[in-house]
């Protein structure tokens, strides 16, 4: 059992944590499981539809022969589609594992009776009700963390604009399932060493490029699709962080 600490704020984020991890190992085994299971069902449904497919020359048979493969290959297509879809779970869940999330912004959303926790991650992982209880830091709702400010703001979704009340920005030093530090700002930090300042106290320091995007950076990032976008900078403004993006 972890020991509680005096801050119970941090023993509270730590329970989440450690929550999502089980979930993220839960939801590795499953995928596992599944692709290890369609593969094998696969396997056994080609080797039974091969047994059954008889080629001939009578023209009306291969017609029906004709059909027969069509639907083989649709049957094919669909396992290759779930095996797919199933992988990049897999691969999500694995990087999620490492290292779950990085910030949460607590959102009112208008008519809404409560706030809502968002945490912030790498990338976005879903329950076994399809809902997000990880959000990928790419996606709309993530920019309002970005923003630089709290209080009233917005985001963009499917072509309308979405207000919002940002009223916590929190960050996390974390590693797999284990809370090191967090601390609330109002802006998202992008100086290394404020961010180590912050957080020394607790012995390290967030690392990953995506919490410390600015929101100039966060700008660019979000910038819609152009044929060639021309970003000015001086040396070490982020413009090498933004084309990693």
């Amino acid at each position: 059992m972890r020991e509680e600490s005096m801050d119970p704020v941090f023993d509270e984020e730590q329970r989440h944590l450690s929550d999502t991890y089980a979930k993220l190992e839960r939801i590795e085994r499953e995928l596992r499981a599944q692709l290890d299971a369609d593969l094998a069902e696969a396997l056994a449904d080609k080797d039974d539809m091969f047994d059954d497919l008889v080629l001939n020359q009578d023209a009306d048979i291969q017609l029906e022969t004709l059909a027969e493969l069509e639907a083989m290959n649709r049957i094919i297509e669909g396992y290759n589609i779930s095996a797919d879809i199933n992988t990049e779970k897999l691969r999500r869940a694995q990087l999620l594992l490492r290292s779950p999330y990085f910030a949460k912004v607590r959102l009112q959303f208008p008519n809404a009776e409560a706030p809502k926790d968002i945490y912030i991650g790498a990338g976005g992982m879903t329950d076994e009700k399809r809902r997000h209880f990880i959000v990928d830091w790419r996606s709309p709702v993530a920019e309002v963390y970005y923003n630089q400010a709290n209080g009233p703001t917005s985001y963009r979704a499917n072509g309308r604009t979405i207000q919002v009340d940002l009223q916590l920005r929190r960050q996390f030093d974390l590693s797999r399932d284990k809370l090191h530090a967090y601390f609330d700002t109002t802006v998202a930090i992008e100086d290394p060493l404020l961010l180590a300042s912050l957080s020394k106290r607790r012995t390290a320091q967030l690392t990953a490029i995506t919490t410390t995007i600015q929101k100039e950076q966060n700008t660019v990032i979000r910038h819609d699709d152009v044929p060639a976008l021309l970003v000015h900078g001086i040396a070490g403004s982020g413009k090498t962080s933004v084309l990693l993006q």
